[in-house]
């Protein structure tokens, strides 16, 4: 393996969740009586992915939406989505399973909350992994290198040998800034001027390259 410990963000590197995500943001501003007409889904996407204070900058601000309205309405859309809209990505399963059979440890590191726990469990993927940071745990949020140092000198690991596997430019400075490796998961090409040490389409790819390598 590249390394020991993988250390892994949730939405948009665990799970598919953008989807999700987007039809919430977007239904914040319908349900704030803001016109949406003119917000192709995939213009939006993007700027979801980015973040959320990105889309809310991009589409709440400029129809006169607080970034705190913008919030508490997201939220209540994201909980009305159904559970067939929240999956695993095709390939994580059999690479958190091989990181662990190879002798390595699965550390999730996330804003989301605990309901990141809940669905891992809900799939079968929670039993591979080792430890965990959330939104509860309240560390300064990435890129702050806070919550990986914090994982590391908990469970005395050497920064040198861990891994941060994430779809954001954020959690790649993140890692690099708590002396990690970082891999960026951008299948839909997303930072494509961004260069981090891995960047996979895949994660049949990312374990081909990350775990399997000798």
């Amino acid at each position: 393996m590249i390394c020991k410990n993988f250390f892994w963000d949730f939405d948009g590197t665990l799970y598919a969740t953008y989807g999700r995500i987007t039809r919430a943001c977007l239904k914040a501003l319908a349900d704030a009586g803001k016109d949406i007409q003119d917000i192709p889904f995939e213009e939006a996407y993007r700027a979801a992915k980015r973040s959320i204070k990105h889309f809310s900058d991009r589409y709440a601000a400029p129809r006169g939406l607080s970034h705190e309205e913008f919030t508490l309405g997201y939220r209540a859309n994201a909980n009305l989505e159904g559970e067939e809209s929240i999956r695993p990505y095709p390939g994580v399963k059999e690479m958190v399973e091989a990181v662990v059979k190879n002798g390595g440890r699965n550390f999730l590191y996330t804003h989301r909350g605990v309901d990141a726990i809940y669905w891992m469990k809900k799939d079968g993927l929670w039993q591979y992994f080792f430890d965990s940071v959330t939104k509860e745990d309240a560390f300064p949020l990435k890129p702050a290198p806070d919550a990986l140092m914090h994982l590391a000198k908990k469970h005395d690991l050497n920064p040198a040998d861990c891994i941060m596997l994430g779809d954001r430019e954020i959690d790649i400075q993140a890692a690099l800034a708590a002396g990690m490796n970082g891999a960026l998961y951008d299948d839909e090409n997303i930072f494509p001027d961004f260069n981090p040490p891995y960047r996979l389409a895949s994660w049949e790819e990312g374990k081909r390259l990350l775990v399997d390598a000798e």
